[in-house]
């Protein structure tokens, strides 16, 4: 066999094991039509086994000087034709909203890798006017990682884990389902995970974007980690729309 040549590597893959999927589910139904702050011991356990594999796989350090992008909406009626800066950072604690990883009343500063993830993100409209700014950390930010495309790390191991396989197809998956917006329960499960992996001193997590998929999102828990650089006006010219169509249910 010629040096060049490498012999092929054969990764044992394992899905989760249904008491995976049905500790994932429990506690998703737990959280969102139980129990709110104290979990039961079914899903503590699963979720200390969540975090214990985050931060020995998961985690992802940002290097200073990186950059990313904020998108905001111009309201209606609005007199100015762009948002400041200072305008562009996380909303004061009396205007936050329900968000995929923040509760109401707690602010967190949701980024993009680009423009166009940032601007899919805020859900504009064919002349919907808005700015973008761009941020630039001024630190190393530790994150942890949820996203299944952007900077994946493999067990150190021969062997691909189970608790890999269910990270990928569950976990991460429940970071970047579209949701319904106006159903404030479903953010209930991953504001939950996020409170808890802020607790463990992690500056933000990364997670795919259920809106742009050639795009990642970055949610920081302090905007004191980076800086705004540059806010600059758009305007949403088009926007690409992909359906499927669905079957009528067999009766």
């Amino acid at each position: 066999m010629s040096p060049d040549v490498k012999k092929n590597v054969v990764i044992k893959v394992k899905k989760p094991s249904l008491s995976d999927i049905d500790a994932l589910s429990s506690f998703i139904r737990e959280l969102r039509f139980n129990n709110r702050f104290i979990l039961k011991p079914k899903s503590t356990k699963f979720i200390n086994g969540l975090i214990k594999y985050a931060k020995k796989y998961k985690t992802h350090e940002i290097k200073k000087d990186e950059r990313f992008f904020r998108a905001r909406k111009h309201e209606l009626g609005m007199k100015k034709e762009y948002y400041s800066i200072h305008e562009m950072d996380a909303p004061p604690v009396d205007k936050v909203l329900h968000g995929r990883l923040n509760p109401v009343g707690i602010p967190y500063l949701y980024l993009a890798s680009d423009k166009k993830t940032a601007v899919a993100e805020v859900r504009p409209w064919v002349g919907c006017n808005l700015n973008v700014a761009e941020f630039i950390a001024i630190k190393k930010i530790l994150v942890i990682n949820f996203s299944n495309k952007f900077f994946t790390k493999m067990p150190e191991d021969d062997k691909y884990p189970a608790a890999e396989f269910a990270w990928r197809k569950l976990i991460s998956s429940l970071f970047s389902w579209p949701f319904d917006p106006r159903d404030d329960t479903a953010y209930f499960p991953t504001q939950y995970i996020t409170e808890r992996i802020k607790n463990e001193g992690f500056d933000g997590i990364i997670y795919d974007s259920a809106l742009n998929f050639s795009g990642y999102n970055l949610a920081l828990f302090s905007e004191r980690n980076v800086k705004a650089q540059r806010s600059c006006p758009y305007s949403v010219t088009s926007i690409e729309c992909t359906i499927k169509e669905r079957k009528y249910p067999k009766s």
